[in-house]
C-alpha cells in the first residue's frame, strides 16, 4: 500500500520539459485526466481476473473491475481486455505507469478511458460483448 501511495505522489509531481504533465495539451488532456476508468489491453489469456485485480489494486481503490472475455469463457482468444474504474481519478495516472510492463508473457497497454468517447465509438468499432461490459460500468 505504501508503494501505491508513493507512485501516486510521484504521478502528481511528474513533469515534462519543466512543465506539469498534461499542461498545455488542451481540453482533451483535462478530460482524460478526470476519467476514473482505464482500459488495459494486450492481456494474456492465461492471466486470471484475480491476478489482474491484485496487480491494479495496489494503485488505488477499485470501484468496478471487468475483464473480457471472462475467465470461464469457452471462446478461445489471443488476448483479453480489462476495464478498471477507480474511486479516485488520480489512480488512472498512476496505472498508466504500468504500460509496457510484462505481465505473464505480454506487455500491458494501459490508457485512460473516457466514457463519452466510448459511447460515440461503440456502435462502429467495438463488439457487442465489450459494449455490454462498458455499459454496465457506467450505469
Amino acid at each position: 500500500v505504501d508503494r501505491g501511495r508513493e507512485l501516486r505522489r510521484r504521478s502528481l509531481t511528474h513533469t515534462h520539459r519543466h512543465r506539469p504533465c498534461g499542461a498545455g495539451a488542451g481540453a482533451a488532456a483535462a478530460t482524460m485526466n478526470r476519467t476514473p476508468v482505464v482500459q488495459v489491453s494486450n492481456v494474456s489469456p492465461v492471466a486470471s481476473s484475480e491476478q489482474l485485480r491484485t496487480l491494479f489494486s495496489f494503485l488505488g481503490d477499485i470501484e468496478e473491475f471487468r475483464v473480457f472475455p471472462p475467465d470461464n469463457s469457452p471462446i478461445p482468444v489471443s488476448s483479453r481486455v480489462c476495464y478498471i474504474k477507480y474511486r479516485d481519478p488520480v489512480s488512472v495516472g498512476v496505472a498508466q505507469h504500468l504500460t509496457n510492463v510484462v505481465f505473464i508473457d505480454r506487455g500491458l497497454i494501459v490508457v485512460p478511458f473516457n466514457e463519452g468517447r466510448y459511447l460515440r465509438l461503440c456502435c462502429k468499432f467495438i463488439s457487442c460483448w465489450t459494449y455490454l461490459i462498458i455499459y454496465s460500468l457506467f450505469s
